[in-house]
């Protein structure tokens, strides 16, 4: 294998490890934080979709891709072949679903506001510190996964920025590259 698809491939498998892992942490937003804040109703539902807003949505939009990916790099030998994938051409077919991450980032600053205030009642701060315990966790806090959404757009931008970097022009990816570097994302947060 050429040293630039020796690149492309450590590329390509970035995309669907980072992918994996921004998956898992979604789930962690829903089922250890918002699924059980509903459930004991620790606050109301109107404060519930102030701070999570549509995260299941995005949750179910990342997972469908991670699938797609899966299948990309998916090779008759049962290896992943990462050098031959088409990664362009399926984050290309996801870029429609992208705007939902609109109105997400844009409620981000009133959501961390109201996390903030609610850690400061009993109620709220005891459920908080048991999740924080949650292994999948990780130590860390609710407000680093909830901002993670906002921070999932722009890192997209970046691998693929290296991947047509490391794409030869032969590469049946290298039409699909531009293609999603022209569609404009929306994630200000108003």
């Amino acid at each position: 294998m050429s040293n630039i698809l020796n690149k492309r491939s450590y590329i390509c498998q970035e995309i669907v490890v980072t992918e994996e892992h921004y998956v898992r942490d979604l789930e962690v937003i829903v089922n250890v934080f918002m699924d059980p804040m509903r459930k004991k109703k620790i606050i109301s539902e109107d404060l519930i979709m102030a701070i999570f807003g549509n995260i299941r949505v995005l949750l179910n939009i990342n997972k469908q891709l991670l699938e797609a990916l899966y299948v990309a790099v998916k090779h008759d030998s049962g290896c992943p072949d990462y050098a031959n994938a088409n990664l362009g051409a399926v984050i290309l077919r996801f870029c429609p679903f992208f705007k939902m991450y609109s109105n997400y980032c844009k409620q981000q600053n009133k959501a961390i506001a109201i996390v903030r205030k609610l850690k400061k009642t009993s109620k709220f701060s005891h459920f908080y510190a048991a999740c924080r315990k949650n292994p999948a966790c990780r130590g860390m806090e609710m407000t680093s996964f909830l901002i993670m959404p906002v921070q999932r757009i722009p890192r997209y931008q970046l691998l693929l920025q290296e991947l047509q970097k490391r794409t030869p022009a032969d590469h049946p990816d290298f039409v699909f590259i531009p293609v999603v570097f022209s569609i404009e994302f929306d994630r200000r947060r108003r």
